[in-house]
């Protein structure tokens, strides 16, 4: 999944400190069905071990009956959210891959490979860094 590495602390806390608001996208997919009870479930959350959160958007994108795919939008990226989200509503997580956060994209990276941002995600985040704290809608 995507991974971020920097050696810039401002950057680095710009993109994850929740009072940014910077979506993180994930493609999730759960052993079996997801029932709309569970799914509703999943939606509806907003205490984690008994730490508030914000509701994540969770929309099937398909599946059979060994699995589902799903995919979660959240704002924070606690350890481990999504698979106790997930365990909440009764559903065990079989793999789970982070494809965004804010307007950086993992798009067809091969899987262990890396690269540089480009100048138009540099910006992005330096525009992040200059913001005084407020919303981000990646």
């Amino acid at each position: 999944g995507l991974l971020i590495m920097t050696d810039d602390g401002e950057a680095a806390n710009a993109l994850m400190h929740p009072a940014r608001e910077v979506e993180k996208v994930y493609r999730v997919t759960v052993k079996g069905p997801v029932s709309p009870a569970q799914l509703e479930k999943m939606r509806s959350v907003t205490e984690l071990e008994g730490r508030p959160v914000r509701k994540p958007r969770v929309d099937i994108l398909g599946g059979d009956e060994g699995a589902t795919r799903l995919r979660f939008v959240i704002h924070e990226g606690r350890n481990r959210e999504i698979r106790r989200i997930c365990a909440a509503a009764g559903l065990e997580v079989s793999r789970l891959v982070r494809v965004a956060e804010g307007e950086l994209r993992l798009g067809e990276l091969p899987r262990g490979k890396w690269r540089e941002l480009t100048r138009a995600e540099l910006e992005y985040i330096r525009g992040l860094v200059s913001r005084p704290g407020g919303a981000e809608k990646g």
